[in-house]
């Protein structure tokens, strides 16, 4: 949980400071001004007394203006850290929940990778297990391996059904993840496939897109759930649309598709784009941490 940030204000006592001598410097050389032509010109001289005066009360209100408006931006951004804070506990304390929601249902056989940062979160995977929980998928793919290839493993170990192929186009985590699935004893459900990155053409535009060769070959049934969090978002604009496109013929015709960071304006354009290319019997949209979305095909 992190602390509240100190927020970056202007030094207040500086600012008074050169106020101050800046008035006492203007006094004194008015004074002085007063005492030389006091004798000669006492009109002029009570003429500088006042101007003196007014100079200084207005080079004070002056000073106190500024310090009440730094007052009330330190105030105005301690309130805006305050609320950052809450809304930082209130998102820790609800992916704790799913947490306790995860090892309520599922009994692990070895500690969890972290599932923080990059890794799926935890209320991500509380959806998975509810949509697998209601529709029995037997054969699931998904895009983008990890933690969510674990979690999603025990829960078909848990209902007695189905099986799993994540792919993922770096080599080296790719690797890690399927030690990860040896180590939990799910390799019986679940299968990492290094499907590195190609050119595929959709509509007449080249996209980069998992190698899908071995993944085909695997596949002895349609798929019933389609997971879809890889590739990086930063790999191309709408970088995730090419799944639904490549993986259309493979679906059943009860398919589910879920896709993670459905909070992102990339990943909204892809849900509105597949909604406009492909028959969608229904789209929801979930407010979870990163957002989520959830559609069903009718073929």
């Amino acid at each position: 949980m992190s602390a509240i940030e100190k927020p970056e204000l202007e030094n207040v006592l500086p600012v008074n400071l050169k106020t101050l001598v800046i008035s006492a410097l203007s006094g004194c050389l008015l004074a002085i001004l007063v005492l030389l032509t006091y004798k000669n010109i006492p009109e002029l001289a009570i003429l500088g007394c006042v101007v003196a005066f007014v100079l200084i009360v207005a080079i004070q209100l002056e000073s106190y203006y500024r310090i009440q408006n730094t007052l009330y931006q330190q105030n105005d951004q301690l309130q805006k850290a305050l609320a950052l804070e809450s809304q930082s506990r209130e998102r820790d304390y609800r992916q704790i929940e799913a947490m306790f929601s995860i090892f309520n249902v599922l009994k692990l056989n070895s500690p969890l990778p972290a599932m923080r940062g990059w890794a799926i979160s935890p209320d991500f995977v509380v959806l998975l297990i509810s949509l697998m929980n209601q529709h029995q998928p037997k054969l699931i793919v998904e895009a983008g391996s990890g933690v969510s290839t674990l979690l999603m493993g025990y829960q078909v170990k848990r209902i007695g059904q189905g099986e799993i192929f994540s792919l993922d186009h770096d080599e080296s985590y790719a690797k890690e993840s399927m030690h990860q699935v040896i180590h939990h004893g799910l390799s019986e459900v679940a299968t990492v496939i290094y499907a590195p990155l190609e050119e595929v053409p959709i509509k007449h535009q080249t996209w980069q897109w998992y190698d899908t060769r071995e993944l085909f070959a695997k596949l002895q049934q349609k798929i019933d759930l389609l997971v879809i969090d890889g590739p990086p978002g930063d790999l191309q604009a709408l970088s995730r649309y090419p799944a639904l496109p490549v993986l259309f013929e493979a679906l059943s015709d009860r398919a589910v598709i879920v896709m993670d960071d459905a909070g992102r304006e990339d990943e909204q354009k892809i849900v509105e784009r597949w909604q406009q290319e492909f028959n969608c019997s229904s789209v929801s949209l979930i407010a979870n941490e990163k957002g989520a979305a959830i559609l069903q095909i009718q073929k």
